[in-house]
């Protein structure tokens, strides 16, 4: 299983160009203490560790939705993967103007990386 997914990661990746990557506005470790960092804005979230992107969403509150993934486990494959990182689980994210607009760029990215966490919700969304 762990070679079939890094070689989809490998695949994905030679494919992309660098100018197509998310330019993050910062990101912090995923910690309680790290939610003062973040801003009370919308935008696109990332949580990533070497292994790259494993999660991705957008959100009208993106210090609020940091704080529910750490409170809550709506998503077993993410909260799995958090417990047990590669290197360091950290939490990036690009600031957008409005939800309409991190909503756009949430899917251009979902397309992009395919998240290994966001594989649920996607098969919800094709349905």
């Amino acid at each position: 299983m762990e070679n079939v997914y890094k070689n989809k990661i490998f695949r994905r990746l030679k494919s992309l160009k660098v100018s197509d990557y998310p330019k993050f506005e910062r990101q912090v470790v995923v910690s309680m203490s790290s939610y003062t960092a973040i801003p009370a804005k919308p935008g696109v979230y990332f949580f990533n560790d070497l292994r790259g992107i494993i999660y991705l969403g957008e959100t009208s509150d993106l210090r609020r939705r940091f704080l529910e993934h750490l409170k809550k486990e709506k998503n077993p494959k993410l909260s799995a993967l958090s417990k047990n990182p590669w290197g360091k689980l950290t939490y990036s994210w690009i600031k957008k103007n409005n939800k309409r607009e991190a909503e756009h760029f949430e899917t251009k990215y979902l397309n992009m990386f395919e998240p290994i966490c966001n594989e649920l919700l996607n098969k919800k969304r094709r349905k």
